[in-house]
Parts: C-alpha cells; sequence; structure tokens
C-alpha cells in the first residue's frame, strides 16, 4: 500500500466524523540513511477536535515509509477537513 493511501485511510479514521472545518497538513521526509522525520502542522483546528488530532498523529506517525535509495524525498500531504453530515 502506498503512503498516501495509509493516510487516507488514518485521515478517514479520525476526521470523518469531525465537527468542524480546518486544515491539517503532513510532511515525511526520507532518507536513505536516516530514520524517517515526520512533521503535522493545522490551521483553524478547535480544541474540540485535539482528541482526533492527536489520535491522527500518533497513527500517521506510527507509518513506516519506504526509503530512498539516494536523496532526500519529502512528502507533502494537506488535507481540508468539513463538519460531517449525518
Amino acid at each position: 500500500m502506498h503512503l498516501t493511501d495509509q493516510m487516507n485511510a488514518v485521515a478517514a479514521t479520525y476526521f470523518s466524523n469531525s465537527k468542524a472545518q480546518f486544515g491539517v497538513m503532513v510532511r515525511y521526509t526520507l532518507s536513505a540513511d536516516l530514520p524517517a522525520e515526520f512533521e503535522m502542522s493545522t490551521a483553524g483546528a478547535p480544541d474540540s477536535e485535539q482528541g482526533n488530532l492527536d489520535n491522527f498523529y500518533d497513527a500517521a506517525k506510527a507509518i513506516k515509509p519506504f526509503h530512498p535509495l539516494n536523496d532526500i524525498l519529502y512528502i507533502v500531504i494537506q488535507y481540508s477537513v468539513l463538519p460531517a453530515t449525518n
């Protein structure tokens, strides 16, 4: 499974019942000889979403992406979360 597929599954798990609109950006820094680095930032996320954001962060950070054979590879994924409509 590709990294984006794994990330989309994680996002769906933790944001599908969101009650707010906000943005989430994740960035993986991958290199041949160092552990993967993971960063996450949010924009406009209310305090009520903190639990989902913490769970999303933990699950996304636990993903073990591949490592390139050489150089450094940056993968950035941005999500625009909208309130769930039930």
